[in-house]
């Protein structure tokens, strides 16, 4: 059996995400769009409103993109850091009590407005969803 959970601990996943969500408001408002033209071309030929189908699919497909390509942020590659080198930079000086990395914390959600509670709320599910 092949082991594929490489696919799942990658950073695409929640941008794919994202753009699976965005890709709701923006496929009804093209639907949108599409149903007012296709009312004022009503009485034009059917390879005309045909036409609009699929440049109003079309620019969902290319929503899509643009949306995945704004939301995917490609995490930097790290380099390994020996911390038995003493004589580089990173080497940790434990008699000082110094350290190499630090803990964000997140503010709590009350004091957030709602967009950023709903943008915390899908960030902290979207592996679930």
């Amino acid at each position: 059996m092949n082991d594929h959970s490489y696919l799942f601990d990658s950073e695409w996943i929640p941008a794919l995400g994202w753009t699976l969500l965005h890709s709701l408001w923006q496929g009804a408002a093209i639907a949108l769009i599409l149903a007012i033209t296709l009312l004022l071309v009503r009485n034009r030929s059917a390879n005309t409103r045909y036409l609009f189908g699929i440049v109003a699919l079309s620019g969902l497909l290319a929503c899509m993109a643009i949306t995945f390509n704004v939301v995917y942020v490609p995490v930097p590659e790290i380099e390994p850091i020996n911390i038995l080198d003493t004589s580089t930079e990173y080497a940790i000086n434990i008699e000082n009590n110094e350290t190499i990395s630090s803990v964000v914390v997140a503010p709590e959600n009350k004091d957030l407005s709602i967009p950023l509670k709903i943008e915390n709320y899908f960030e902290a599910h979207m592996p679930f969803i």
